[in-house]
């Protein structure tokens, strides 16, 4: 049985979820953002009901950001685990 990784594209994933997580970052700021123009609605339940939607869904993207950092890094540790593993293991051989 032969078992071989593409460390190349796994390091090229993390960077791509690392990305992917700065998106989701800015666009969670754009929502903290968006709790003065909920101000504007003029009726104070109103305005307390989207603020407190705006708060819920900005930390809910604030904890999704967090997971796909995490996967990022999971996939770069992965791919030098395995580029270390294999370097290791075959010291003379194409990694």
């Amino acid at each position: 049985m032969r078992i071989e990784v593409d460390a190349g594209a796994l390091t090229a994933e993390g960077a791509g979820q690392t990305q992917l997580a700065g998106r989701i970052m800015e666009l969670q700021g754009v929502l903290r953002g968006a709790t003065s123009a909920a101000c504007a609605a003029g009726d104070p339940q109103l305005t307390g009901a989207i603020n407190d939607c705006l708060a819920a869904w900005s930390d809910s993207l604030a904890m999704l950001a967090g997971s796909v950092e995490g996967m990022a890094g999971n996939l770069t540790g992965g791919a030098s685990a395995y580029v270390g593993t294999d370097q290791r293991a075959m010291p003379g051989g194409k990694p």
